[in-house]
């Protein structure tokens, strides 16, 4: 299983919303790869075409690193909370970096946006 330090490793140029999560709202249906995790204070305007989804295992003491193409949203428990629905979810690596780590904050916030505009390609490594 790969290991990753920070949310970044993983992005492209699409528009992200990396969630922390413990799990006790995450459905992951692994056969037919969709699944939904609920309840979050999503901003309606931010596009989002992918997730990055950080779950606190307690269970067995791991921090596991999910990705997702984002389907849609819909309204949950209280006002502007919603429900995020996902297809495509692959198991992609697990972190030893606490949540503010991975997302390069020290935002306690379960959500965080990563914005194709802003992206900026990793340096190549490769020989000429």
């Amino acid at each position: 299983m790969h290991i990753l330090m920070e949310a970044k490793e993983l992005l492209t140029e699409d528009n992200y919303l990396v969630i922390y999560t413990k799990g006790d709202k995450l459905n992951l249906v692994n056969e037919e790869h969709v699944g939904s995790t609920g309840n979050w204070l999503v901003a309606k305007d931010k596009e989002i075409d992918y997730l990055i989804i950080y779950h606190r295992d307690e269970t067995n003491d791991e921090n596991i690193v999910y990705t997702a193409k984002y389907k849609d949203k819909e309204l949950a428990e209280g006002a502007d909370r919603y429900k995020i629905f996902f297809t495509d979810v692959e198991r992609v690596a697990t972190t030893p970096s606490n949540w503010a780590k991975f997302i390069g904050s020290n935002t306690m916030n379960p959500l965080s946006y990563y914005y194709a505009k802003d992206y900026v390609a990793p340096p190549y490594t490769g020989r000429v």
